[in-house]
């Protein structure tokens, strides 16, 4: 009779592909990546800093600080019409500028005024929802904050399941697609998994494609997804 294996965990808690390896190897083997996502079992999405740079839109609510001549702290809610309203000081178009271009402004029309200096911060920015569906723990639409990444939003819905693929993701948008690769964010700490989102996204992960196992004298014994073959060959 062959050796079963000594698992480090019970069998029940082993993925089905988990068993087979483990039992060809005689060694227990886990899946490379999913583990990724127990880091956040209370399914918090993070929260990014809103940098200069941030394109400002309508539901956008920022803080605006007087300082000078006049003196004022209170906060505003880019309006459907994409205006900034402040008491004293004429509306001013801020959907589709970055917050600098927009705190520029606000100090040239209150300098020149009042004498006085603004400083604009964003306090809550605008949500979108998206579709996640396929091999997650729990399907279904996702509201998230606008700057937030597909790692958020698969994050929200628990996870990738241990039949689900990391490597082969679909991501539609205005019924185009792209297919983004965790690899990058699993060995790099980077990669497509940043990829921003928008109101409107779907997020597809369909079942696991081929995979491997690699065991004995390595650093990290496991099993790994890999691309199909289609995905390397050169194409005319």
């Amino acid at each position: 009779l062959a050796q079963q294996p000594t698992a480090t965990r019970s069998d029940t808690s082993l993925s089905a592909l988990e068993k087979i390896y483990s039992d060809r190897l005689r060694h227990p083997l886990t899946q490379f990546g999913y583990d990724l996502f127990a880091s956040n079992p209370t399914n918090e999405t993070s929260n990014g800093a809103v940098q200069d740079s941030y394109i400002l839109e309508s539901g956008d609510e920022v803080n605006v600080v007087l300082r000078g001549q006049q003196v004022l702290n209170t906060t505003a809610t880019i309006t459907n019409d994409g205006q900034l309203v402040i008491a004293d000081l004429p509306p001013v178009a801020a959907a589709g500028r970055s917050i600098k271009a927009v705190q520029d402004e606000l100090r040239a029309r209150a300098g020149a005024a009042y004498n006085t200096d603004v400083y604009l911060s964003v306090t809550r920015v605008r949500q979108i929802s998206v579709l996640v569906t396929g091999n997650v723990e729990s399907p279904g639409q996702q509201t998230l904050e606008t700057f937030q990444t597909i790692m958020d939003a698969l994050t929200a819905s628990g996870g990738i399941k241990k039949s689900g693929t990391l490597r082969q993701i679909k991501l539609v948008r205005n019924s185009q697609t792209a297919i983004i690769d965790l690899c990058g964010i699993l060995i790099y700490g980077s990669g497509s998994s940043d990829l921003s989102l928008r109101d409107g996204d779907k997020i597809i992960v369909g079942p696991i494609g081929p995979t491997l196992a690699i065991a004995g004298d390595v650093k990290q014994p496991a099993i790994c997804e890999i691309l199909p073959a289609s995905r390397y060959l050169s194409r005319d």
